[in-house]
């Protein structure tokens, strides 16, 4: 039972451990996993391990000591777990970097420690350096995004040797392998079962989806061309002239239903007509490119000649010419019909995007308040676009700074999507003089990246900017001369 008390549970879940941890208390940290060696993968109301709070306050020794006792206890798993930001151990050492030069190697040692330590092979480290957190960004985005001093690039070639990618760069190039997509079918919930078998660009093969397409249209054709020859109560068998009122008057071979409720059968006859005409419309655009394609039209002509004709003559005289008008236009009406349903629907959904936005921009503001707001994601993810309706329908996100000090403009700026830069710009010039993080504003981070096109655009927005200082009273082109910067010292002396 007092083995189990360094598992005990304090304020904000923080157990001894923790504590431990977060002062670099080695000799203690070593007791307790000793005593209770799962106590290692305790969270705490943020889902932080002590592996996470040793690393946000860059106690070093405590991190070694930890990665090695994971290592002996062959626990990988505990290197992949994230905080409630998403965060793993290196997303937070690359993000909280110390300026001073002996500690310019902190992320050096943890990726070091961590693949010495890593028995899960070269797809799992792999793997380890590409996790995600809750803004779509890898640990090679976090050490690009927030530049501190000269060194990031020694950090940046450790990070791409033990291939670590960006998150664009990820999903540009990513190709689903049959392993990705190994979950049983008992392993989805109820829920999950329509998203799992959803079809998905990317990971369904071109061909098959061609293939699983023209099988339904078959038999969609197949299903109405026998519906409309075999109608509901079938055919008359022999033909009265004389009819009566239980015993209408008919011909041998016409529909039983046609002569007792002859709008019903026009209205069945109607809807399986669409059904067939659909059928064979996506059956002659999946065909176009096959060999002898010129051959199945005629057949399809023949096939669409042999229903027409068969439920004109099944039907009553009396509807003889409105089904063979239907029957013979509609056929042609299809494309035209599927083009205005297409934009019929795009208007509605943007109707429904437009008004649903405005609706929901404050909840949205209100869940975002200590992260990253919409226009932070779509300013990181370059979607000019969507950057355009956000600051249309709600211009104070420009302005916003998330819980690390960095606002839409910040992010844009120092992963260099121009489009972005230059949209918020046109809204508000004033923009590239909002101070963030060590009061640094985007300006300095584009220039200690040297990222002159953006530079340009600030400095033409709004020239003051380059009197901008941040906390250790540099400006930008002292930045860029810091980093050896050359094309932006050159642009920016000019």
């Amino acid at each position: 039972m007092r083995l189990k008390l360094c598992c005990l549970e304090g304020r904000n879940r923080w157990t001894a451990l923790h504590y431990a941890a977060s002062r670099g208390r080695v000799d203690i940290i070593r007791e307790m996993l000793l005593a209770c060696p799962e106590s290692i993968e305790d969270v705490n109301v943020q889902k932080e391990t002590a592996l996470h709070v040793a690393v946000k306050n860059s106690q070093f020794e405590a991190i070694h000591f930890m990665v090695k006792r994971v290592r002996e206890m062959k626990k990988d798993e505990i290197f992949n777990m994230k905080d409630e930001l998403g965060n793993s151990i290196l997303h937070l050492a690359t993000w909280r970097k110390e300026r001073q030069r002996k500690k310019k190697m902190t992320i050096k040692h943890v990726v070091e420690w961590i693949l010495d330590g890593y028995t899960g092979g070269a797809n799992a480290i792999v793997e380890l350096v590409n996790v995600v957190n809750q803004s779509g960004l890898t640990a090679l985005d976090v050490l690009l995004i927030f530049p501190s001093e000269a060194g990031d690039r020694e950090i940046e070639e450790i990070l791409k040797a033990a291939g670590g990618r960006r998150a664009r760069d990820m999903s540009l190039s990513s190709t689903p392998s049959f392993e990705n997509n190994s979950t049983t079918i008992t392993d989805l919930s109820a829920d999950n079962l329509v998203e799992h078998f959803k079809f998905k660009r990317g990971r369904n093969s071109p061909s098959d989806a061609r293939t699983a397409l023209l099988v339904m249209a078959v038999l969609v054709a197949t299903a109405t061309f026998q519906a409309g020859l075999n109608p509901p109560g079938g055919v008359w068998q022999d033909t009265t002239l004389d009819g009566s009122p239980g015993n209408p008057s008919h011909d041998a071979g016409r529909s039983i239903l046609g002569s007792y409720k002859s709008v019903k059968y026009l209205l069945f006859m109607l809807f399986n007509t669409i059904g067939f005409s659909v059928s064979i419309y996506v059956i002659a655009i999946l065909i176009s490119n096959f060999p002898f394609k010129w051959e199945f039209r005629v057949c399809i002509v023949a096939i669409n000649f042999t229903y027409v004709t068969a439920i004109t003559f099944m039907a009553p005289r009396n509807m003889w010419l409105p089904l063979i008008v239907f029957s013979i236009v509609f056929p042609f009406l299809v494309p035209h019909v599927f083009k205005l349903f297409v934009r019929l629907a795009k208007l509605l959904k943007r109707i429904s995007e437009i008004s649903g936005i405005q609706n929901h921009l404050n909840t949205v503001s209100e869940l975002f308040c200590c992260e990253d707001n919409p226009l932070h994601i779509a300013s990181t993810s370059g979607h000019v676009n969507f950057v355009k309706e956000m600051i249309s329908l709600k211009p104070s996100f420009a302005k916003e700074v998330n819980q690390h000090g960095f606002s839409p403009l910040h992010f844009a700026s120092a992963i260099r999507n121009l489009k972005v830069v230059k949209e918020l710009l046109k809204r508000d010039r004033k923009l590239c003089q909002l101070e963030g993080r060590n009061r640094w504003t985007p300006l300095h981070y584009a220039a200690s990246r040297g990222r002159v096109e953006i530079i340009r655009e600030m400095v033409v927005a709004c020239p003051e900017s380059t009197k901008v200082v941040n906390v250790q009273k540099e400006t930008a082109l002292r930045l860029a001369i810091k980093n050896s910067q050359f094309d932006a010292v050159n642009f920016l002396v000019k």
